[in-house]
């Protein structure tokens, strides 16, 4: 089992690679500027906002290309399009869905940083030979998931029975009180701690790679700079969901201790763990194919996804304990209730509303 994941994880690599290079080619593109709005954008009464008229008929073929270090929020026609700190819209898109002249409204804290530009496709001669562009992102991604399957690997070859025990998929369906007898004792275990922090690493780096591809509202943005801020943020947010994983375990203790329940804590956390690792693996495998493959994921809709695995988990995690509950099913459900379904719901209504 442990030679077939290695040889899954080796090729895994080879795959994420050929993954982010098809990123990065397809970031290649060079484009001339036409023309700078930057001058034309109005502001009225409010300063964090520019307004601008376009007539789309003046540019065929040309792209409005919007950049900013932050966040911003864009308004055409005074309708909510889209929110990014880069878009790359096409004249001739826009003009079969809106009418020829457009009103643009751009709303961001720091406005005095903000591109809006006219560009088209650089055409060049046989001799020229650019740079090759830097991509920070796709450069970051690489090396965290480089360092994600360095630090699992490590986890299979020095703890190889209790990595397949938090990807063991049967046992999320299993009602025989003899599996994981042994967790309740070494669920704060240094070996446990680690595999938490990788948990949170991928975390962090799946709500980062969301940020960045989406223009929806999302409450966590990191915005764009160098591989060494975008690392630094990684790094803040993980040690952040590591904390929020370590105060979840404490409120499960608490309350088992206060419904007096010996070995319940433990067994609950790994239960939660492993739904999480394995929604996180799902997580992963379907990116990895929708980069491979060309096909646009939506990071989005996957964290969604992933919120109500965790929620059916929940559910799961009832029956499995209602078999060992030495009280009614009333307290069961009031147990879970304050220890995992409110904090799932809470964390559901900040990630995504």
């Amino acid at each position: 089992m442990i030679f077939v994941l290695d040889m899954f994880i080796g090729r895994g690599i080879l795959f994420l690679i050929l993954a982010v290079s098809s990123i990065q080619k397809g970031a290649e593109k060079e484009f001339q500027v036409i023309e700078d709005l930057r001058p034309r954008m109005k502001a009225f009464n409010n300063p964090e906002a520019r307004h601008l008229a376009i007539n789309l008929t003046q540019k065929p073929g040309s792209y409005l290309r919007i950049n900013s270090e932050e966040s911003f929020y864009l308004f055409i026609n005074s309708t909510f399009a889209a929110r990014s700190h880069s878009l790359l819209l096409k004249a001739d898109s826009l003009k079969e869905k809106y009418p020829n002249v457009i009103f643009l409204s751009v709303y961001q804290k720091n406005i005095d940083d903000l591109e809006i530009q006219w560009v088209s496709h650089a055409v060049h001669n046989e001799f020229y030979n650019p740079r090759r562009p830097v991509d920070s992102f796709s450069n970051f991604i690489l090396m965290a998931s480089m360092l994600l399957v360095i630090f699992f690997t490590a986890l299979l070859r020095t703890n190889p029975q209790l990595t397949l025990d938090y990807l063991d998929v049967i046992k999320l369906f299993s009602f025989r009180e003899s599996e994981d007898g042994l967790i309740a004792l070494r669920i704060t275990s240094s070996v446990n701690l680690l595999f938490y922090f990788f948990a949170s690493m991928t975390i962090s780096l799946v709500l980062i790679t969301a940020s960045h591809f989406t223009t929806d509202d999302f409450s966590i943005s990191t915005g764009v700079g160098s591989i060494n801020s975008i690392s630094w943020r990684w790094l803040v947010l993980s040690v952040g969901i590591f904390m929020l994983l370590l105060l979840k375990l404490g409120l499960a203790a608490a309350l088992a201790k206060l419904f007096d329940w010996k070995d319940i804590a433990g067994y609950q956390f790994f239960y939660f763990v492993r739904m999480l690792v394995l929604s996180l693996a799902l997580f992963a495998i379907i990116s990895v194919a929708g980069f491979a493959f060309g096909i646009q994921v939506n990071f989005i809709k996957l964290i969604e996804a992933g919120c109500v695995l965790l929620l059916l988990g929940a559910v799961l995690l009832y029956f499995k304990l209602l078999a060992r509950a030495p009280f009614r099913s009333f307290h069961l459900f009031s147990y879970l209730c304050v220890s995992e379904i409110f904090p799932l719901v809470i964390l559901i209504k900040v990630l995504l509303f």
